[in-house]
């Protein structure tokens, strides 16, 4: 017996009873994200680098599961058109790209931790601070350049190719425009497989969502940039209306967290539909 059939008939049962899938829990990390961003315009100075430290354990979250929903899709596709000698070809990419992915974004974490403010509350560690902080920030930029290239070949047997994309979906925060061209991209795929039978009409406009979702990304990124580039050269703001960008930037990415919900949503209805027609 086929086991890329066993496989998805496996998935079917499942999604009877999760329909949404792992969708379902990026809520929780994106109304953590959106709280923190707005922890960080009230909180005092001292806990404000604890705050960032807890946004970042937020964002790797998001990232595994969105990664954990988009990579298994994308293996599905890949096995669906393939005889069983290389169905486990498929599923060996999925489990690789995602085991390094996780590496890659756990190794960025590595890299932007305030080394100097964590390792203040270890004294006996207090001369060594500069060094340990730049050891750390070193070896999380070498593991994650190794797994990046090691994550290409996963990538590209399941058909998400793009060398900035690829190297995005590895970036916690970065990596919303990457799954928003690859989820893109395998609705495609999916309403274009023969034997699916395609989408009904109303199942449509995940392109213009994703799309929208892009644009908000974009302006979020670019109204913090702004404030920290602000808080570089004048000091972190205080009261009205200095806080009104971060703050705004907040507002933004509590909208991107709505929009991007509802496109994502809409690609696991095609996924479904398509799942079931197999």
């Amino acid at each position: 017996m086929n086991s890329g059939v066993d496989a998805l008939a496996a998935k079917k049962r499942w999604f009877q009873v999760f329909p949404e899938g792992s969708i379902e829990f990026l809520i929780v990390t994106r109304v953590g994200i959106v709280g923190l961003l707005l922890a960080l315009l009230v909180i005092k100075e001292s806990q404000r680098d604890l705050v960032w430290l807890v946004l970042g354990g937020f964002l790797w979250m998001d990232h595994v599961v969105i990664l954990g929903w988009l990579l298994p899709m994308a293996g599905d596709v890949c096995r669906a058109g393939r005889d069983e000698a290389n169905a486990g070809r498929c599923r060996g990419a999925v489990e690789g790209a995602l085991l390094l992915a996780c590496l890659a974004s756990t190794s960025m974490l590595a890299i932007v931790l305030p080394w100097q403010e964590l390792l203040r509350f270890f004294p006996a560690l207090t001369p060594r601070r500069a060094m340990i902080g730049w050891a750390g920030a070193g070896l999380g930029a070498a593991v994650f350049a190794v797994a990046v290239a090691a994550c290409r070949a996963h990538l590209a047997e399941l058909g998400l190719a793009g060398g900035l994309w690829r190297m995005l979906i590895h970036v916690p925060g970065l990596h919303w425009p990457a799954v928003h061209r690859y989820a893109r991209l395998l609705a495609r795929r999916m309403r274009g497989s023969a034997s699916s039978g395609g989408a009904s009409p109303d199942e449509g406009g995940e392109d213009a969502v994703l799309t929208a979702s892009n644009v908000i990304w974009g302006l979020c990124m670019l109204l913090w940039v702004a404030h920290g580039c602000l808080a570089a050269t004048r000091g972190w703001p205080r009261g009205f209306p200095q806080l009104l960008v971060p703050l705004a930037g907040a507002l933004t990415g509590a909208i991107l967290a709505v929009v991007q919900l509802a496109a994502l949503e809409r690609v696991q209805r095609i996924y479904l539909r398509w799942l079931n027609g197999r």
